[in-house]
C-alpha cells in the first residue's frame, strides 16, 4: 500500500506449517492453542488432489462435535405469560427466503443477564446444539454474527447436522491416527 510506521497498516503473510495427519492430537492440543489467530479445528488435505478453489470434496475439516455451530436468523416472538420471548431460528433458503427451523434455548436468567441487552430480532446469530440444556429447545446462543448478512443455507445446515450427529471427538481421532501413522511409515519406507 504505502510506507507506514503504523502496525495496523502492515500486511503480514506467513507460510502455513503442514504436519502429517497422524500428528492430529499434538496439533490440536499443543500447536493450535499457541497460534496468533483463532482456530477451531483441523483441515486434512489430500497429498494427491490438486488445489481446487472454492469447495473441495478432497479436503476434510474436523472439529469436535461440541464446536460445530450454525448461523441462524433470530426472530423474537413475545409471550403473554412470561417475560422471556421465544427466539425462533430461521435457516436461509436463498434469495430473501427463510424457513423456520427451531427455537433457541433461553432461560429467564440468561435472558435477563445477557440476551435482553442484545438486538437479537432479525440478527444473524451463531448457535450450538445442547440437547440437555433447556428442552425442548436444543440450540444455545454463542454470539451475534455482525460479519454475516444471511443465516447458513438450508443445505449447509443439513451437512452440519450430519457432522454433529456423526461427530468424532479427539480421543477417537487420536486412536485412528495410530493406524494412519503405521501406514504412513510403511509407504514412506517403501514397505
Amino acid at each position: 500500500r504505502h510506507n507506514s510506521d503504523k502496525k495496523e497498516d502492515l500486511l503480514e503473510i506467513a507460510m502455513k506449517q503442514f504436519q502429517p495427519s497422524y500428528k492430529a492430537e499434538h496439533i490440536y492440543l499443543e500447536l493450535i492453542p499457541s497460534l496468533a489467530h483463532a482456530s477451531d479445528g483441523l483441515i486434512f488435505t489430500s497429498c494427491a488432489a490438486p488445489y481446487t478453489p472454492g469447495t473441495c470434496d478432497q479436503i476434510i475439516k474436523w472439529k469436535p462435535a461440541s464446536e460445530n455451530s450454525v448461523d441462524f436468523v433470530a426472530r423474537l416472538v413475545p409471550q403473554k405469560d412470561r417475560k422471556v420471548p421465544e427466539v425462533h431460528l430461521y435457516t436461509w433458503k436463498g434469495n430473501n427466503r427463510y424457513e423456520y427451523f427451531s427455537m433457541l434455548a433461553v432461560t429467564e436468567k440468561e435472558w435477563v443477564e445477557e440476551l435482553e441487552k442484545i438486538s437479537l430480532d432479525g440478527a444473524v446469530i451463531e448457535a450450538y446444539r445442547d440437547r440437555g440444556y433447556c428442552p425442548p429447545a436444543e440450540w444455545r446462543f454463542m454470539r451475534v454474527r455482525d460479519d454475516k448478512d444471511d443465516a447458513n443455507h438450508a443445505a449447509v445446515l443439513s451437512k452440519i447436522l450430519v457432522s454433529i450427529d456423526d461427530g468424532v471427538e479427539m480421543d477417537e481421532l487420536a486412536d485412528a491416527m495410530v493406524l494412519v501413522e503405521k501406514n504412513w511409515t510403511k509407504r514412506s519406507t517403501g514397505q
